[in-house]
Formats: structure tokens, C-alpha cells, sequence
């Protein structure tokens, strides 16, 4: 094990005591390996749902250098993957693995709106120190920051003094009014006084399809021409094996991906995948739907992920959120306990 996945478990593992969440299907640090780059980039929050569906290119540390945006499709990660080897003057997608990618901070939901205005910002508050953690050991020159809403986050947080350099300010058109697609600020970091350029683009998952997105992307390139370039990277970080983890059609470099296009998640077990309960899951395990799921499949004995499912309807059992438990849902949970040992697959 190397320093930065050292480093990286050890911050999980402490971010994993301050927030209380312990299971992944509701929080996201890492987006990429961590590791000394002039470039960082830092969006605002994970995106996904909580109940288990959302994909990332490594379900733990990013050992084998998986990155977001060069081994996924989603819509940020298609929009953002052209935008940065232009801005960067690269034409290896692979060099990109050493442009270490996060957030303000970690806890999942779909949008800013699923919560709590003080909820918001008690978790932007809350995260600034691992955030920052984080920073210190990438030693970026320039942040690149996803959208006005991250920006604002960072600077009230991070930031002892800023200064904004209005001649760089790109403006365009969003649903017919002027906004801003991208400013550039001079900002020094409150915990190491050092000096960063911040460059801030409008969301990419919101203006990345606009008309005037191209300006955004140029002037991310003009100011980064200063900076030193990322060849080289793609040799010096191993290329992981491509992982089939997106979540629709692999769009071309360069283009933005049809999103009429995206086909069903396909299930992963057939509803006729049976299972048996084997080992209860520990008092301390975060997520209680397992622990329900686990009784019962202890009393039913061998069953298919269908009856089950089926089961706990005649219960009228219901998740946590109030939703309603989909077959879906159902299969995720049952992979999900015999990932953890909790349950098995017994239909080979």
C-alpha cells in the first residue's frame, strides 16, 4: 500500500467518525486518487441516489488509478472530460488520472435541494477541514471549481483572503438572461497562507451543453497555459482495465452524451437468484433495512430475490425514506449482504 491510499483510508476512516455515516450509499470523497498535481479539480456535492444505485469507477480507494472522468460516462464526467484535455492541451484521456478530483463536501443526495439550507451548510462546514486535508497534499497551483454554488463554498471556508480578476470574467446566455460560465479569482488558503488560482466554470452538468460553454473552456485553457502540463502522467499511473460501470452510451470524446439515448440499468441478479442468510450483521452496521432483511431471510431459508421481495411487501415493510421498496431496491440490498458477508449466493 502506497502513501496516498494510506493517507486517503485513514481520512475516510475519520470522516467516516465525524459524520456518523458509515455506508457509502450516502457519502463520497474520492473521485480519483489522490496525488501531487498543479491542477485539482472540486465540484460542490456527490451526486446519485442513496438507495445503492449510483456508479463511481472504484468502490473503494482507486488503487488501480481509476478516475471519474475518464473511466465513466455520466453526464459531468462527459461534459468534463473534453473540457479539461482542452484546457490542459492534452490528447491521452489516460493523462488525465493524475488530476485529482472531489467536492466541497461529501454527503450524497440527487441536489443541492434535497437539503436543509442549515443542513447544507453544516455539511459544508463539517467537511472543510478534510477538504482541506486534502489540498494540502495535492499542492495545486490552480483549482478548477464546478460551478458558482462550489466557489462560494470554498471561499467561505478555505479562503483568508480573495481577490477577483474581473478582465477574465466570461459571461453568456442561460435561458435568455447573461450569466457567469466562468471567473477566475486569486485566493490564499486560510490554514497554509499559500496562494492559489481559482478558475470557475458554470456547472458542467447544467451549462456544459449551452452555446457559449466553448468560452468557458477556452479561457480555462488560456489560464492554465502558465501552469506545467500533464505530460508524462499517462506513463507514470497504471491504466486500470476499462470498467462497464456507465450508466448509458460511451459518448465520443468531445461531444456531449445524448441523454435520450441512456438504456435501463440491466439488473445485476435475476429475480430468480436465491439466497440464504449466513452471518448476522453486527449491532454497529449503519444501514438497518440489512438488518431486517437479514431476519427475515434467516426465517425464510433459501429464497429467491423475487419471493423475497414479495415478502417483505406482505409485511408491509417500507424503507427508511418512506419510499416504496421497488424489486430494485430489493436486489441491491440482497447483492449488497452477500458482499458483506451477511448472505450467500446458493443457485451457483
Amino acid at each position: 500500500m502506497d502513501d496516498a491510499i494510506t493517507f486517503m483510508k485513514d481520512l475516510d476512516a475519520r470522516f467516516q467518525k465525524a459524520s456518523g455515516l458509515t455506508d457509502r450509499r450516502y457519502y463520497s470523497i474520492f473521485y480519483s486518487r489522490l496525488c501531487a498535481s498543479p491542477v485539482m479539480v472540486i465540484g460542490i456535492k456527490p451526486g446519485g441516489a442513496t438507495d445503492g444505485t449510483h456508479q463511481l469507477a472504484s468502490q473503494t480507494f482507486y488503487e488501480g488509478w481509476e478516475h471519474e472522468y475518464v473511466d465513466m460516462n455520466y453526464r459531468i464526467a462527459a461534459v468534463m472530460r473534453p473540457a479539461l484535455m482542452t484546457a490542459l492541451a492534452i490528447t491521452d484521456p489516460n493523462q488525465l488520472r493524475r488530476v485529482p478530483k472531489t467536492n466541497t463536501f461529501f454527503q450524497r443526495a440527487v441536489g443541492t435541494d434535497d437539503f436543509m439550507a442549515a443542513e447544507y451548510a453544516a455539511n459544508v462546514r463539517q467537511c472543510a477541514p478534510f477538504l482541506d486535508e486534502m489540498i494540502s497534499y495535492v499542492e495545486p497551483r490552480a483549482i478548477i471549481l464546478e460551478g458558482m454554488g462550489a466557489r462560494d463554498n470554498f471561499v467561505k471556508h478555505l479562503c483568508a483572503s480573495v481577490e477577483s480578476i474581473e478582465d477574465e470574467t466570461v459571461a453568456g446566455m442561460r435561458f435568455g438572461r447573461l450569466s457567469p460560465f466562468f471567473r477566475k479569482d486569486m485566493a490564499r488558503l486560510k490554514s497554509s497562507a499559500r496562494e492559489v488560482t481559482l478558475l470557475t466554470v458554470g456547472h458542467p452538468s447544467r451549462f456544459g451543453g449551452l452555446a457559449d460553454w466553448p468560452k468557458a473552456v477556452a479561457a480555462l485553457r488560456r489560464n492554465l497555459g502558465g501552469l506545467a502540463t500533464m505530460s508524462g502522467s499517462a506513463e507514470a499511473a497504471p491504466q486500470p482495465k476499462p470498467v462497464p460501470r456507465s450508466n448509458g452510451p460511451k459518448a465520443p470524446l468531445g461531444q456531449p452524451i445524448d441523454a435520450t439515448a441512456v438504456r435501463p440499468r440491466q439488473s445485476r441478479a435475476a429475480p430468480g437468484t436465491v439466497y440464504e442468510a449466513v452471518r448476522r450483521p453486527p449491532a454497529d452496521f449503519g444501514y438497518q433495512p440489512i438488518h431486517d432483511f437479514w431476519q427475515e431471510l434467516s426465517k425464510l431459508g433459501p429464497t429467491s430475490i423475487e419471493a423475497m421481495h414479495r415478502h417483505m411487501l406482505s409485511l408491509g415493510w417500507s424503507r427508511p425514506s418512506g419510499k416504496p421498496l421497488t424489486y430494485d431496491v430489493m436486489r441491491i440490498d440482497m447483492v449488497s449482504m452477500a458482499k458483506h458477508g451477511f448472505a450467500r449466493r446458493v443457485d451457483g
